[in-house]
């Protein structure tokens, strides 16, 4: 932990520019997900026993065109941590579809990451627009934001915008889509992260010095805020190999963090056990996993971080 000025300077020079951005987003979407002043009025209210509606979940239609790539599509759509979703051919779309509230389309141009549906739906949150939109360009494969937090009159790519249903229909939607007769007017352009161009791929080559060992149950955001990034503020984070063990974690969400890890850094190796474990680190398959890197690596050093 950093105590002086230039200690902290020390350690935000060693993330990225996108990776200072990408921790700063994810406390602002850990506010908006359960930390807003509904979420602490209606906490006070039910503390003096007084009934609460709760605000009722937003339901997304993710449309797609069934001339992409069908499970590529599906995977971007499986990885979503936002749960009130449905997925859909736009040609495919039946009665019960029509009450949903918001609609987006996926396209297999883009890899869409872990956060993309629930940073489009937030949007909506501290605008009153008719839609939310990412207004980025794509140079050698990676994205360029054009616009960001402003408000907009346009969007230039339908599949990284997310649509309001107040207005209209969801078939009145398609059938103005397919028209190109949209009139939305109001909109608000988002950050450009949560999207990745399906090109891009991560260099696996890597010759650490050490591992380090990290067991992991059903802390996701633990996981990703103080364990991992206390880890890659390190200055020997990139000679170090961090493997992670998920010893069987029944949150979803946890098991995406952990995945979505191992994507963006080439030096994370990642064991999934079946459901029904800890995470501690003297549980049996944690050691098991020691004892098989001890026999099989080369490394010279192995450390177990506790969460």
């Amino acid at each position: 932990m950093g105590i002086t000025k230039g200690e902290i300077q020390n350690i935000l020079r060693r993330y990225t520019t996108e990776e200072l951005y990408e921790i700063q987003m994810f406390g602002v979407r850990k506010v908006m997900r359960k930390h807003t002043s509904f979420h602490r009025l209606q906490f006070l209210l039910k503390k003096i026993g007084m009934e609460v509606n709760d605000n009722h979940p937003k339901f997304i239609v993710v449309l797609y065109d069934e001339h992409d790539n069908y499970q590529q599509i599906k995977e971007s759509f499986d990885r979503q941590t936002y749960p009130h979703k449905i997925l859909k051919g736009i040609h495919d779309t039946t009665d019960e579809e029509q009450e949903m509230e918001y609609v987006t389309i996926f396209s297999d141009t883009y890899l869409y990451e872990e956060f993309h549906l629930e940073d489009m739906i937030n949007g909506f949150k501290y605008t009153d627009v008719r839609f939310v939109t990412k207004d980025i360009k794509v140079t050698n494969h990676e994205i360029i934001p054009v616009k960001e937090h402003q408000f907009v009159e346009t969007y230039s790519d339908s599949s990284l915008t997310m649509f309001a249903l107040n207005h209209c229909s969801l078939s009145e939607w398609i059938r103005q889509f397919h028209e190109e007769s949209h009139s939305f007017d109001k909109g608000y352009a988002i950050d450009g992260l949560e999207i990745q161009t399906v090109m891009k791929q991560i260099n696996r080559r890597h010759h650490p010095k050490f591992s380090v060992i990290v067991p992991i149950y059903n802390n996701g955001d633990h996981l990703y805020g103080k364990c991992f990034l206390s880890l890659r503020r390190s200055s020997m984070f990139h000679e170090m190999e961090i493997i992670l063990i998920d010893d069987g974690s029944t949150d979803s969400y946890t098991c995406k963090i952990v995945e979505r890890l191992a994507r963006k850094y080439s030096n994370i190796q990642t064991f999934f056990y079946p459901t029904g474990g800890s995470g501690s680190a003297s549980r049996p398959p944690v050691i098991r996993e020691l004892n098989l890197r001890l026999h099989h690596l080369l490394l010279s050093w192995i450390r177990i971080m506790k969460q």
